[in-house]
């Protein structure tokens, strides 16, 4: 059989299968992609009407529970875990210059965990795993090279350090609370959408989307829009960075969203970039309203983690290695300081 009736004719300028007329209609209609590192050098074409109402459908499966942020303030939910977990993650964010859209998915997937799962006072430790895990999961959502879950941890200035397989169990805790929802609608899934829309149909400028991007990461970091839908936050940022006077009237405008929670949104984002970091939890902060929700099981039911299940040694030195043990320890024993039987790695900073 001749090798040349294998192959198929193939116009080299057009490898998405477009003809020269629909390859035109695409490109006047093409939107930026997700950015990173502050460069938009792919375009792809706008979501569709029927794409957006999809996600405007959908994205409520994607948030916190409805009462997390009223917890965070009463004190329900410590405001510092947050505050700590954040924190760290935008270091390790920024150290790697990772896109946006994965810092984006780190804290979604931290605040929806969050809104489930209480983290036992004094386990400062358990924030820190979450950190690693929530970013760990992120980055292998978006990006298309991602550091070792060992290496995560030397850039964030890590006061604990965990064995990959601990990270792995967090990550199967963190899959299994989210009931492996992990392709979450967030507020760049709208942002293109609604920037051309605020700009008359046509593309946005670069410095446009970029200030968008700054401005949806400032209020993620915050707590003030927390109960806001992704599209709502979305349609509200797309007016503030289009340059538009009132630009919350002209965020309700926008279609797919309810207007007087747009104009809320905004009130709340101005709130938001002007926040600062709470200071840390009194003793009478706490709230009566505090449940300690126990985490669901995996498929497999193999998620029981536990403070037995994990040993703490340290040098004396800035570094604690976290490591875990082949076999729980007894009920009573809560942490155990003893050697474990498998090999610990390490890394002093």
């Amino acid at each position: 059989m001749a090798a040349s009736i294998l192959l198929c004719a193939e116009d080299s300028s057009s490898i998405f299968g477009f003809g020269d007329e629909q390859e035109a209609a695409a490109g006047a209609r093409a939107s930026p992609s997700p950015y990173c590192g502050g460069e938009l050098a792919v375009e792809f074409p706008l979501p569709s009407e029927e794409c957006v109402a999809r996600w405007v459908a959908t994205e409520a499966e994607h948030m916190p529970r409805e009462d997390y942020a009223e917890r965070l303030r009463a004190g329900g939910v410590d405001l510092r875990v947050r505050v700590d977990a954040v924190d760290w993650i935008w270091k390790v964010h920024t150290y790697y210059g990772f896109g946006s859209i994965t810092a984006c998915l780190a804290l979604n997937y931290m605040d929806r965990f969050l809104s489930l799962y209480q983290i036992p006072e004094g386990k400062a430790w358990m924030t820190q795993l979450l950190s690693v895990a929530c970013l760990s999961l992120a980055a292998k959502m978006d990006e298309t090279s991602v550091p070792q879950s060992i290496d995560l941890q030397v850039a964030g200035d890590a006061r604990y350090v965990f064995e990959a397989k601990t990270i792995q169990r967090m990550e199967l805790l963190v899959l299994s609370t989210l009931k492996w929802r992990m392709q979450a609608v967030t507020p760049f899934s709208y942002l293109d959408y609604f920037l051309h829309q605020l700009c008359g149909g046509n593309a946005p400028s670069r410095q446009a989307v970029r200030d968008a991007t700054e401005l949806i990461l400032c209020i993620s970091r915050g707590t003030s829009c927390l109960e806001f839908r992704p599209s709502e936050i979305a349609a509200t940022v797309a007016a503030a960075v289009a340059g538009e006077e009132h630009a919350a009237h002209k965020a309700a405008c926008c279609t797919h969203v309810d207007k007087e929670r747009v104009l809320s949104c905004h009130e709340a984002m101005i709130q938001a970039t002007g926040a600062t970091v709470p200071p840390p939890k009194t003793a009478g902060l706490r709230s009566a309203y505090s449940p300690a929700m126990s985490a669901p099981r995996s498929p497999t039911g193999v998620l029981d983690l536990d403070a037995g299940y994990l040993s703490c040694t340290s040098d004396g030195a800035s570094t604690t290695t976290i490591t875990m043990a082949s076999s729980p320890p007894p009920a009573s024993s809560g942490f155990d300081s003893s050697p474990v039987s498998r090999k610990r790695r390490k890394i002093s900073r």
